[in-house]
């Protein structure tokens, strides 16, 4: 009897090793799939279809590069479809971190799609202009107050007099 618990023991571990090898890669290869798909799903409206498949592949189910760029992109198509832009703006911008100088087709992606992209690559160009703004005051500031410092306190020498020392107190009588 314990050494049928024993095997059957065994066998549960060997096809849950194998399950758990096999997973990965057969993930990779369904999402791979799907990203293939995305198109073809989008064309005949099947945009709630295409939110679901995408949503369970990413971030982690696609392996960076042009197809994850790729899987936003219909991400962002199909949650417009469906009238989601908050969401359609989150997917640009996740789609704009991995390649901030992608440019929409202007004559093939729908019109909406091109303005978020459009909106979404503004505001980081503003993001980026606020950012050198300070950078460049702050180093004003700096630069500002280390002058000041070497006026005041003379910092490096100066051949210039020095002030007498002041009287001293009287002393109690």
């Amino acid at each position: 009897m314990q050494r049928k618990s024993q095997s059957i023991i065994c066998g549960v571990i060997i096809v849950l090793s194998i399950i758990f090898c096999i997973s990965p890669t057969s993930a990779q290869e369904d999402c791979a799939t799907t990203v293939a798909e995305a198109q073809s799903l989008y064309d005949v409206g099947r945009t709630a279809d295409m939110i679901v498949r995408l949503e369970s592949c990413l971030p982690d189910g696609i392996p960076e590069g042009a197809e994850r760029v790729q899987a936003y992109k219909f991400l962002a198509l199909a949650y417009i479809a469906e009238d989601q832009l908050p969401t359609a703006k989150n997917a640009i911008e996740k789609l704009l971190d991995l390649n901030e100088n992608f440019q929409p087709d202007r004559t093939a992606d729908p019109s909406k799609f091109v303005e978020l992209v459009d909106e979404a690559k503004k505001v980081r160009s503003r993001g980026k202009t606020r950012k050198k703004r300070w950078l460049y005051l702050g180093g004003g500031t700096l630069l500002a107050g280390a002058v000041t410092a070497v006026i005041v306190f003379g910092v490096g020498g100066s051949s210039a007099p020095r002030l007498p020392d002041p009287p001293p107190f009287p002393a109690d009588q």
